[in-house]
């Protein structure tokens, strides 16, 4: 998963961006369909919507990308759950992530800590709060302001232009 955080080069750096992108998908997926009030089924729709936890995804710049990872999880948004819209899943959801993503660490830390919170309750998904979501929280707060924004902006870089993904990508 992650190192300590002193010890992250600018590649891992990427990384765990995107990883931290695909997790928080799977989060807005169940804020917005839940209205912000997680149910018993919330652990499970993270889990199933993150490649990063359901089947401990690596992410490997340049070989992966914000492209890439966005193809991904709006793919499993319109396989694994019950409400499969395009619009909602490829450009609702992305729309939500850049609004996180540009409210910098703050942001990003309260919504980890819903899914930190989400999980920990899970009888089958706690143990991803210690390896994940824990480390990723104290990455997120020692990281560089600068870091988080640029990142966001590429993606709603890749947002604007793009659409998000293509219906016919493929």
């Amino acid at each position: 998963p992650i190192p300590h955080p002193t010890t992250i080069n600018p590649h891992q750096t990427k990384s765990i961006l995107l990883h931290l992108l695909d997790i928080l998908y799977a989060y807005t997926y169940d804020h917005r369909t839940t209205s912000g009030d997680p149910t018993v089924e919330s652990s499970w729709t993270i889990v199933n919507l993150s490649p990063t936890l359901s089947w401990l995804e690596v992410y490997v710049p340049p070989y992966d990308s914000v492209v890439d990872v966005v193809r991904g999880c709006v793919r499993r948004g319109l396989i694994y759950p019950y409400l499969r819209n395009w619009d909602f899943v490829a450009k609702v959801l992305v729309g939500d992530v850049v609004g996180i993503l540009g409210g910098g660490r703050r942001m990003v830390i309260r919504c980890l800590l819903a899914v930190r919170d989400i999980l920990e309750k899970s009888e089958f998904h706690y143990l991803f709060c210690k390896i994940w979501i824990d480390p990723l929280l104290a990455w997120v707060q020692v990281i560089e302001e600068e870091v988080m924004e640029a990142f966001a902006l590429e993606l709603k870089g890749f947002f604007g232009t793009r659409g998000v993904v293509e219906e016919n990508d493929g």
